[in-house]
């Protein structure tokens, strides 16, 4: 989910020949919002199945309207956030410490 032209995308992901790890690729002129709701109707996911990573403050408009879970990427300097969106509760520097923080999740909403 980008803001990046679909089409723009979609060749990018394949000139990096990363394609095949994508079910899709959903960029502009939809908005993000709009790109999940096309994913929640295709994949017949759920929001709250699903864990949306960004590092902007759109990304979390969009996981929050959506009703997602968000890990937000926001390296200190990162002058992308906002005041509300770097208050986020997941928030990392990088995706290393992704996966823990998956498991976090997961953790918490086994409870």
């Amino acid at each position: 989910n980008s803001a990046t032209p679909t089409e723009n995308l979609q060749k990018l992901l394949m000139l990096r020949h990363i394609s095949n790890f994508f079910d899709g690729a959903y960029g502009s002129p939809s908005t993000k919002s709009e790109n999940l709701a096309s994913i929640f109707t295709r994949t017949q996911l759920r929001p709250e199945e699903t864990l949306c990573v960004g590092d902007g403050a759109d990304d979390q408009r969009a996981a929050n309207d959506a009703g997602c879970h968000f890990v937000a990427i926001a390296r200190p300097a990162n002058e992308n956030w906002s005041a509300p969106a770097a208050n986020t509760t997941y928030r990392l520097d990088d995706l290393t410490g992704l996966r823990k923080t998956i498991e976090r999740i997961d953790r918490s909403l086994a409870r």
